[in-house]
Parts: structure tokens; sequence; C-alpha cells
């Protein structure tokens, strides 16, 4: 009997030990200024930048999912590659960070995803190019995203393929094929970082990419009268696609 109650003073001990004992406090949360909006970098970390392809409000698919364009061409996408490169981050003082990137986007593959090292600071504006640098263009044969086995690349004198739509339109199935590039046909694209206010060292971008934009919008196609193949960076309906392309990526969060 005195062995038990001795074993229930032990307990009690025990819980009153622990029920003192202090808890670590919580970590304290980075500060951010009222007067601060964009990304804050708490330390040198990583900025993983993801494209998400839409067409209207419906995600993409590829053929045989169809989709209906402003004009009323129905459309099924069989392949859709593109270059990002130079995602720049530029700070609230101004300063630009440019990570000097190239990425192969290709969206069969599902391989969407670009992750960057950048240095800590604020950022109010994230910037890319739609393309290959001119540079890098003209280079002579590269490795990596850039390797022209990838077939992205039209010939040592030409250089990349910038962005590349292919498919079907009509009942017919009359085949679309667009090859975007050419170095005065590279599309910088700017996107607003100010409507955020975030802290962290580890940070999603996740933006949008309209396909629809490429038929719709400012210029609204009608696939029956216009060419339907371009594998040149001269052919002159080029213009035109590429101020669609200027609206095609928007911001869509980031956390």
């Amino acid at each position: 009997m005195k062995s038990l109650k001795l074993l229930y003073f032990v307990f009690a001990l025990l819980i009153g030990f622990v029920a003192c004992e202090e808890k670590d406090p919580p970590a304290a949360q980075p500060v951010i200024p009222t007067d601060f909006n964009g990304i804050r970098l708490t330390e040198s970390g990583s900025v993983s930048v993801n494209f998400e392809e839409v067409f209207g409000a419906a995600p993409l698919k590829l053929d045989p999912d169809s989709f209906i364009t402003q004009s009323g061409d129905t459309i099924k996408i069989s392949d859709l590659k593109y270059y990002i490169s130079y995602i720049s981050f530029t700070r609230s003082n101004g300063q630009v960070y440019n990570t000097q990137n190239h990425k192969l986007i290709d969206f069969g593959n599902a391989n969407n995803q670009i992750i960057l090292n950048v240095p800590a600071g604020d950022y109010t504006k994230l910037t890319f190019l739609l393309g290959v640098d001119s540079f890098n263009n003209h280079a002579g044969p590269l490795d990596g995203d850039l390797d022209p086995a990838l077939g992205m690349f039209w010939g040592w004198n030409t250089g990349y393929i910038f962005y590349r739509l292919k498919g079907w339109h009509g009942a017919n199935r009359t085949a679309i094929a667009y090859d975007v590039g050419g170095v005065p046909n590279l599309i910088k694209v700017e996107l607003d970082l100010q409507s955020y206010k975030l802290a962290k060292n580890a940070v999603v971008v996740k933006v949008k990419h309209d396909v629809s934009g490429f038929f719709n919008s400012p210029n609204v196609i009608q696939l029956k009268n216009v060419v339907n193949q371009i594998h040149t960076a001269d052919n002159p309906f080029i213009p035109t696609l590429k101020a669609n392309m200027s609206a095609m990526f928007s911001l869509k969060s980031v956390e």
C-alpha cells in the first residue's frame, strides 16, 4: 500500500514538473514595413516560377480535347513549347537581379516549373523574355534546354524557335503550325508583384499562360482567312501573332 502511495506521489510530481516546464517561445515572424508591397526574401532562397496553361477559363488539354476561339474556330492543339529566358527580379530600389536562365517549357511533358536561386531582398517586379536572347540565339552549338536536338532550332543562321503551337482546326482537321522566332520577335513580359505583401525564403510564383490569347486578343484571328503554317522568322503574319502573344501571360498568385 505504501508503495502504491509512493508511486502516486512520484507520478504527481512528474505531472507538475511537465506542467511547469517553460515552452519555447514562438518563432519571430519577419516584419514587413507598412509602406512595402512585393515579395521579401528574408535570406537567399528559392523562387519557383510555375507556368499554368489554360484556354480562357478552362485548363489547356491536348488533342483530342477541342476549344473554340472568339471567331468561332474549333481548334485542337497537339504540341505547345516555348522558351522562357532571363527571368529577372527588380528590387524596390530599382536594382535588377538577372538569373540569365534558359528554360524550354514543354506542355506535353508537364515540364512547366523553373526553380531559381535568388538573393535576399525586396522585389517588386518579375520580368522574363519569351524566346532566346540575341547573344545565345546565334552563339553556336549549345547544350541543356538550348540543345538543337530538342527540335526548337531552325539552323545556325536563323536561330531558335521561341514559341511553337501545332494542331488542327475545323471539321476537316486543317493543320496549323506556328513556329515564331527571330530576335526582332523577342517578347518582354513584365509582371507587377506589388499587389502582394509576402516575406519568406521560399516563394512560389504562378504565372498563367492563356493560349486563347494567341487567337483572340488584341487581334481576333479567323483561321480560314490567315496563313496556317509559319516556319520562318520574317513571315509577314508574325507581327499580328506577336501582338497577341505579348498579352498571353499574367500573374496568377504568389505564395
